[in-house]
């Protein structure tokens, strides 16, 4: 059973789902599609009974790979313990009053 991490967070935009993952501050993107998967990912999801889409397994190999979900129901699954390394931009760009 996959089981999405309980820091991950999605919410379907115009187009495609938007995905969070909150404790490592990156979003991903994927197409309206895969829908029926996030929501069966959320409840957990047996790879048994695949819902027939494109790239399915892949999907959740990637997931896996991302930490995106896991095989416990509310695992905590970090890729980056130093979120803020990835960030973009610096304290030296703020000014300070």
């Amino acid at each position: 059973m996959h089981y999405l991490n309980r820091n991950i967070r999605y919410r379907c935009e115009e187009e495609y789902i938007l995905i969070c993952d909150c404790r490592n501050l990156m979003d991903y993107e994927l197409p309206l599609c895969y829908w029926p998967l996030l929501e069966a990912l959320q409840k957990g999801y047996d790879e048994i009974n695949p819902m027939g889409l494109m790239n399915e397994k892949e999907l959740i190999e990637d997931f896996v790979k991302m930490g995106i979900i896991s095989n416990k129901p509310g695992d905590i699954s970090i890729l980056n313990t130093d979120v803020w390394s990835i960030l973009s931009y610096s304290e030296n760009e703020f000014m300070i009053k």
